[in-house]
């Protein structure tokens, strides 16, 4: 845990899931109102968020669930079974109503983004700044094709459940999401383990997430969103940058940043960039 905040945890009790969360609280810090962080598939929000946290200065309240299929949130049954994001999304609303955190600023790494996005379409104005980091929904301009491409994720969870080891399917998954990634075979055996601890739940979201694309009318969830910065790697897909900047250009109060020399594994790569990112963008007056 980063030095200097207090952690207070535990887990919120829903019929059909045992939400785990942790709350980190300060003394220091001019930015009062919470900031929420949405982790990534396959990745506790303690993985995915621990390498940012020591880079907060400014906020005093931080707020980070484990998500549906990974971390310390489980099912009562104690298995890993199917979900949709309106599930993800009805989890996060209650627990924020059990924090009683009336409103706050957000972030959210991809399968995490497009649950900030949904989570901005229900709450409105109770989200203020938010900060998407390679959002699902938003990989590429062409919807259609987005959704063709989404059932080789599809394909990737098949694998990640029902081959002989969830090795296979998590590589698959990794070439489809981060084609360009640098091969250090280190770096590759941290994130397939990584993927791969949790396997079934990872599966799920992936299946989550293309259920949810293939759904969403992606220009009225668009059109909820406001006050956005949203964050791609220099070494991801060409497609998706472009369509990023399409986004930054169309859309008032909507900017984005490149961030070079990363892939979708950004949060990891660039973690002390990003929390300065997340904090520079919001004045000290924010009450």
């Amino acid at each position: 845990m980063a030095k200097g905040w207090q952690q207070l945890h535990g887990r919120m009790a829903r019929v059909d899931q045992c939400v785990y969360w942790q709350r980190l609280v300060r003394a220091e810090g001019d930015l009062t109102r919470p900031l929420l962080l949405l982790h990534g598939a396959g990745l506790s929000g303690a993985v995915c968020w621990g390498g940012l946290l020591p880079h907060l200065s400014r906020y005093r309240d931080v707020l980070i669930p484990d998500l549906r299929g990974a971390g310390r949130t489980v099912h009562p049954g104690g298995r890993d079974v199917p979900f949709s994001m309106a599930d993800v999304v009805d989890d996060i609303s209650e627990l924020l109503d059990q924090q009683q955190i009336a409103d706050m600023d957000i972030a959210g790494y991809s399968f995490g983004g497009l649950a900030a996005m949904l989570l901005k379409a229900r709450l409105g104005e109770r989200i203020h700044h938010m900060t998407l980091l390679e959002p699902a929904l938003l990989e590429r301009m062409d919807r259609a094709l987005t959704i063709r491409v989404r059932d080789e994720y599809s394909a990737a969870a098949r694998i990640i459940r029902e081959g002989e080891s969830p090795v296979e399917g998590v590589g698959h998954f990794l070439d489809l999401i981060s084609p360009h990634r640098t091969r250090d075979s280190r770096v590759e055996e941290v994130a397939v383990r990584r993927l791969a601890r949790r396997h079934e739940g990872f599966a799920h979201a992936l299946d989550c997430v293309t259920a949810a694309i293939s759904t969403t009318c992606r220009e009225t969830l668009l059109s909820c969103q406001h006050d956005v910065i949203s964050v791609v790697g220099g070494n991801s897909p060409q497609s998706m940058k472009d369509y990023h900047h399409h986004l930054a250009e169309t859309r008032t109060g909507w900017s984005f940043h490149e961030l070079p020399d990363t892939d979708h594994s950004l949060p990891f790569q660039k973690p002390r960039f990003l929390a300065g990112l997340i904090e520079r963008r919001i004045s000290a007056d924010n009450p």
